[in-house]
């Protein structure tokens, strides 16, 4: 068998073996657990895509900054920008961020489904409708073209680490000692990796960014890819398609955790006010109330996929 590095299990498989491992370790089955610190042994053969940044000591850079940052060097490649809206704060803060820096607003594209327009029907019409912007049924496969780029939300969960979780822990207790919340089995399984932390793991909340950023990083990157084209050779389709927050600045930036990233009521606060300052007081409603969904803009298939070091997708129900 080749080494695997990316792995993506289906929800549908409640009864197998797999999902039976992962909950004996207390790992969420719908979020393949990929080690970055190299330090924890698995029963699936997976290699992580990248490797934990170091914390730098140098690093001023607001989210803001960061994204457009990202941004221009998106809209360098020069070529035309397909911006896979879901209606949800990740691709949103993405597509306002690339609307914003683009000399010419003609060279984005914005595919939507009809779940982006359910979300956030009037984000659409209010900001998206007046520029290229397609709504695809089929997810936007009736629109790819290899020689375009298309821009994801990926990682944008990651960066805030509690927007994925936030249904799980109570806010109140975010700042008190992980280890009054982490069970013996969990913490014996996941403490070699603690070891590596670039950063301090003193609270809850701490210990929720640290699972996040280093077991839960890499997998988002070919989970797109995977469910919406299924190529012979993965290399080529990293150069197409780009998760927005996959830029070290923004690793750095939550490393550093220095901007606030919640209240009682909402998460990822960052992503809301920078859409607030690029739109103004007609997106108050969307940055003030949207809450955290799991958006969806096309649907995963019934079988799962595994990418192997040759780059190659395999599709395939042996392991």
């Amino acid at each position: 068998m080749e080494r695997i590095i990316h792995y993506n299990p289906h929800r549908k498989w409640i009864d197998s073996s797999l999902k039976i491992k992962y909950n004996n370790l207390n790992l969420d089955f719908d979020f393949p657990f990929i080690d970055r610190s190299e330090t924890i042994p698995h029963y699936l053969k997976i290699k992580p895509l990248s490797k934990p940044q170091s914390f730098d000591s140098n690093f001023n850079l607001s989210f803001s900054d960061i994204c457009s940052v990202q941004s221009l060097i998106i809209l360098g490649l020069n070529k035309k920008v397909n911006v896979l809206w879901s209606g949800g704060l990740d691709s949103t803060t993405a597509l306002v961020s690339l609307l914003a820096n683009a000399k010419n607003k003609d060279q984005i594209r914005i595919l939507a489904n009809y779940n982006s327009i359910i979300e956030s029907g009037y984000m659409y019409d209010t900001f998206f409708k007046k520029f290229d912007a397609i709504i695809d049924t089929n997810g936007g496969r009736n629109n790819f073209n290899e020689d375009e780029i298309y821009v994801t939300g990926a990682l944008g969960n990651q960066l805030f680490s509690l927007g994925s979780f936030n249904s799980n822990y109570d806010f109140a207790n975010l700042n008190k000692p992980f280890i009054d919340y982490v069970n013996k089995k969990e913490y014996e399984f996941i403490f070699p990796a603690l070891t590596k932390s670039p950063r301090t793991i003193e609270t809850l909340e701490d210990y929720i960014w640290f699972k996040t950023f280093m077991f839960k990083w890499d997998h988002q990157r070919l989970a797109m890819i995977n469910k919406w084209v299924q190529p012979n050779n993965v290399r080529k389709y990293l150069d197409i398609f780009h998760g927005f927050y996959y830029h070290k600045e923004f690793e750095q930036w939550s490393i550093h955790r220095k901007e606030k990233q919640h209240n009682k009521e909402l998460t990822k606060l960052p992503m809301r006010n920078y859409i607030l300052k690029e739109l103004g007081k007609e997106a108050e409603d969307y940055c003030n109330r949207k809450k955290i969904t799991h958006s969806i803009f096309t649907p995963y298939k019934n079988n799962y996929k595994f990418t192997t070091e040759d780059f190659k997708v395999h599709y395939d129900t042996s392991l």
